[in-house]
């Protein structure tokens, strides 16, 4: 990790809220993807052009019989530094765990003890973070969202400094939302939320519309974190790529659901509970 962070260490840079040089969204489908014969592989990279090494400190392959807490955290109801989860949903332990051989994270109308008579909180959900902060690499899942209205989610955030707050959302998706188009979106996002000079708010955002519904089967969804660009992967197939204007630190790999009323509409009950599936995450770095 020490050679990861070198080049973090060595940068000196400005986060200004400048235009982004170069940003592409895929329009279409994504025609013949890759066949996964090498799993210590990235899909989108089986002959290994980039070089990648697997880094087992942030992979992880859910077969336990639980969670690794060395490895990952899970976020609690009333910690303050942590939040609590977006209303009308709270982060409780219990809606995290392994099964089957995959993380599952589960949104279920209930009231907790924490927030029993609060009218504004009526969901349970769950999020998982490491511990331990990532940098530049090739960050892959092979997931299913969640059938309802619930989000469903892979980021990067929280990079410790109270000066340069920044995230990646790898996915966020709404897997049977009050909006039908947003059932087939895979929304990608870029932000940064602080900087030492600003604390103006800027979102490079873009979602490439799937011709079927994200939560109806797995797939396998893949980033590329370098210092020069970010890029998109679906099933092996590029979607998405910016260049890399101000994500140069380190930050915590996360999972959860959120309540996004005023983005996917309510959750309809009738759904619910559903669960968020993650099979694996693996991540490689470029080796030297």
């Amino acid at each position: 990790m020490g050679r990861l962070l070198a080049f973090f260490t060595a940068c000196v840079c400005s986060l200004a809220s400048a235009a982004h040089a170069a940003e592409w969204t895929r329009n279409g489908p994504l025609g013949d993807t890759p066949a996964h014969v090498h799993q210590d592989l990235p899909l989108s990279d089986q002959k290994n052009r980039g070089n990648w090494v697997l880094d087992p400190k942030f992979s992880d392959e859910f077969n336990a019989k639980g969670l690794d807490t060395q490895r990952w955290h899970l976020v609690a109801p009333g910690i303050a530094e942590e939040g609590i989860g977006p209303a009308p949903s709270v982060f409780v332990h219990e809606n995290a765990k392994l099964a089957d051989g995959r993380l599952q994270i589960l949104f279920r109308k209930e009231q907790v003890p924490f927030m029993k008579g609060n009218p504004d909180f009526g969901y349970t959900t769950a999020l998982v973070r490491t511990h331990d902060r990532t940098g530049y690499g090739y960050y892959e899942t092979r997931a299913k969202a969640m059938d309802s209205g619930a989000s469903s989610a892979f980021w990067l955030s929280f990079s410790g400094l109270p000066d340069n707050w920044t995230e990646i959302d790898i996915f966020e998706i709404g897997g049977r939302t009050t909006h039908p188009e947003f059932d087939r979106a895979y929304h990608m996002h870029a932000h940064v939320w602080r900087t030492p000079t600003s604390d103006q708010h800027l979102d490079i955002g873009a979602a490439w519309t799937a011709p079927w519904r994200l939560a109806e089967d797995y797939h396998v969804y893949g980033f590329d974190w370098g210092p020069e660009k970010l890029i998109w992967y679906v099933d092996g197939i590029k979607v998405r790529e910016i260049s890399n204007d101000h994500w140069f630190f380190p930050m915590q790999m996360l999972f959860d659901s959120e309540a996004m009323w005023k983005w996917f509409g309510p959750v309809d009950d009738q759904y619910l509970p559903s669960t968020f599936n993650v099979d694996y995450v693996r991540v490689w770095r470029k080796q030297e």
